[in-house]
């Protein structure tokens, strides 16, 4: 995401260097402009420090396993024995920082067996690595209801799930996207973008 420049590693090989990832989801829409200035370094702590964002996101706290065997989302004990997992960013979208990708792929072995939930999967490697997760500015509707979320901050808005492709570029052409009636972004194409 912000500046990536490729180098010579330390031992001679190709490096890639980045300030952030951004993981999102192929429904979301993503402002990369808001999204920038969101993850700008320029952002200072009460004690005027420069503050980096190496884990940020839409925060998910006290959360814990499915135990109902019928859910598509069942995670049995011996998959994950606590009842809660740790603080955690929610999978719509997410960003890491270098240090945090760098320490990840390190302490990737640690999650034996593998954690299939992939945005927990990323809280135990922050909680591993000692990396804490800095929440975003961005409102939970904008996952939970993209359509009212994006009628009221059209042009703040960072992220927005659930948007059609055909919305997301109605969006980036600086059109006005589709709602349905529930207010969410509608997956039917656009009239004018055929």
């Amino acid at each position: 995401l912000l500046m990536m420049e490729e180098e010579k590693g330390d031992d001679g090989s190709d490096a890639v260097l980045f300030d952030h990832v951004f993981k999102t989801d192929d429904d979301m829409f993503v402002n990369i402009t808001q999204l920038s200035m969101d993850l700008s370094p320029s952002n200072k702590n009460e004690d005027h420090h420069t503050v980096v964002a190496d884990y940020f996101g839409l925060p998910m706290q006290g959360t814990g396993p499915v135990r109902d065997v019928t859910s598509k989302f069942y995670l049995s004990p011996e998959e994950y024995s606590p009842a809660t997992f740790p603080t955690y960013a929610t999978g719509g979208g997410y960003a890491l920082s270098n240090k945090f990708v760098d320490c990840a792929s390190k302490q990737m072995a640690s999650l034996l067996p593998p954690m299939w939930w992939e945005d927990v999967a990323v809280g135990l490697l922050a909680e591993s690595c000692g990396i804490e997760l800095t929440a975003a500015p961005w409102s939970p509707d904008a996952i939970r209801s993209p359509g009212r979320y994006f009628q009221q901050n059209p042009t703040t808005m960072a992220i927005a799930h659930r948007v059609s492709i055909e919305n997301q570029l109605r969006i980036h052409h600086g059109l006005r996207p589709v709602f349905d009636d529930d207010g969410f972004i509608t997956p039917r194409l656009c009239p004018d973008m055929e």
